[in-house]
């Protein structure tokens, strides 16, 4: 409902994950890298692609089971 302050709109909801992920910073990579991994067991390529890398960290994981590994990353903060 508009007006409660309940759920923040717009803008604001950015400002606010923003500024909740500044203060507890959490990689997906780190978590789920050796998941993946597991999940990738019997997979016949020899070139991988990890799309939004961040800090590369599933790319390293990626280079122990592929030949060619690419990652791309849009945000460059």
């Amino acid at each position: 409902m508009p007006g409660l302050g309940l759920i923040p709109s717009g803008m604001g909801v950015i400002a606010r994950l923003d500024g909740f992920n500044r203060r507890h910073p959490w990689s997906h990579n780190d978590h789920y890298g050796r998941w993946v991994l597991r999940n990738l067991r019997g997979v016949r390529s020899g070139r991988a692609l990890d799309v939004g890398s961040g800090t590369g960290n599933l790319i390293d994981l990626l280079r122990r089971r592929f030949d060619v590994v690419v990652g791309v990353e849009p945000d460059l903060t």
